[in-house]
């Protein structure tokens, strides 16, 4: 679960998000690594392939969703490669079932993602800088209407703790704001059960 929050300085909009999801990993190789302190999927990290399902539901904050107001089933799909030096690279492919505004009209969004990442221990620190690009479909335009590029770093100190910063640009051929630039602070508290180990 988590609760994305946003805020555009430049006009006051804010929206908020809450995302529901569960996972199920498969797929033993011996080349993959687990020594990350921090990693939402340390488990996860073991194995090969991954699929998610989930909810979403957000809306416009201060208007009471009149800008915006969304419900979706979400299904993703990871396949993670592991490269020599403790390089990680990952696939994803995803889909939002959307519905969207008052009139709740549904539209489709196929989404895929190709990340790259590497983790450096520092001490008893873990560093895992990443670069990510991402391209949406969506069916309402019935074209590939935003491309994302992210850059950044996340960083653990301990196994219940992780701070992450990071660098975006978007391109939304679609959008009122057609280039959007943001930085993103992202903290990560873990609560970890016996049988995820």
């Amino acid at each position: 679960m988590f609760v994305p929050i946003s805020h555009n300085i430049e006009t006051d909009y804010r929206e908020g998000n809450l995302v529901l999801q569960a996972d199920y990993a498969w797929g033993k190789t011996g080349l993959l690594y687990s020594g990350r302190l921090l990693d939402e999927s340390r488990a996860e990290t073991m194995k090969a392939m991954l699929v998610r399902g989930g909810y979403l539901g957000g809306k416009s904050l201060a208007d009471d969703g009149e800008a915006y107001q969304e419900k979706a089933m979400l299904m993703e799909w990871h396949w993670r490669v592991p490269l020599k030096g403790r390089v990680l690279l990952s696939h994803r492919l995803r889909t939002d079932l959307r519905w969207l505004g008052d009139d709740s009209e549904f539209s489709t969004r196929w989404r895929y993602r190709m990340m790259v990442e590497k983790e450096v221990d520092i001490g008893r620190s873990s560093l895992v800088p990443y670069g990510s690009v991402e391209a949406y479909y969506d069916t309402r335009y019935d074209t590939v209407n935003r491309v994302r590029l992210i850059g950044g770093t996340s960083v653990a100190w301990s196994p219940r703790f992780a701070l992450e910063g990071n660098i975006t640009y978007q391109h939304d051929s679609r959008s009122s704001v057609t280039n959007l630039y943001a930085l993103n602070v992202i903290l990560h508290l873990y609560f970890e059960k016996g049988l995820a180990r």
